[in-house]
């Protein structure tokens, strides 16, 4: 879906037509769901987020901004969402992110098919090396190469400056690279 077609789709949902909040919720439920399954294992809560997002979109139809990628803005509702319950959860300040929280990528059905051409002592050094990464790295890894975020857009849902993120990305695939290149680093 191109930018014109999330704001004409958004608007629709703006104006109080259900079935452009139907259309929103089947093209991305299933990347809000991996998404935030990244964010915390615990699959309840990251359902109910979920189903709150969308909920809240209903409510606020008339009173929510604008968009032009509706991803974008599901993803960083939905990785606040979590983050502040599982901050209720720890008793934590609601506006702390944890450095620490546990980031995977899992790769796509497309993304598995290719690698089928590689070998697998590849994939499996890939992998190593993925997990090697601190999980920052792997999670701007993961929007920037999977779900192909802007800079700007990682930065607001990872909650740093711009060139934070252009030095993140860098310094992730310059150890990627190291790392691919070293075996003894990997085995």
């Amino acid at each position: 879906m191109n930018n014109l077609q999330d704001f004409d789709l958004w608007n629709r949902l703006r104006a109080g037509d259900s079935s452009a909040l139907d259309v929103i919720f089947d093209k991305h439920v299933r990347l809000l769901y991996s998404y935030g399954y990244r964010i915390s294992k615990n699959k309840a809560l990251v359902e109910d987020c979920i189903q709150n997002l969308f909920i809240y979109l209903w409510e606020n139809r008339q009173t929510i901004g604008e968009t032009y990628n509706i991803k974008f803005y599901l993803m960083r509702s939905l990785q606040r969402s979590i983050v502040k319950e599982v901050n209720k959860e720890s008793k934590l300040r609601q506006d702390f992110i944890p450095e620490n929280y546990d980031f995977e990528i899992a790769f796509s059905h497309e993304f598995q098919l290719i690698n089928n051409q590689l070998s697998q002592d590849r994939k499996e050094q890939l992998r190593i090396a993925l997990d090697l990464l601190s999980n920052r790295q792997r999670e701007v890894l993961y929007h920037k190469f999977f779900n192909h975020l802007t800079y700007v857009e990682i930065s607001v849902i990872m909650d740093m400056n711009v060139n934070s993120v252009y030095n993140l990305v860098c310094r992730a695939m310059q150890t990627l690279s190291l790392l691919l290149k070293s075996n003894k680093t990997l085995w």
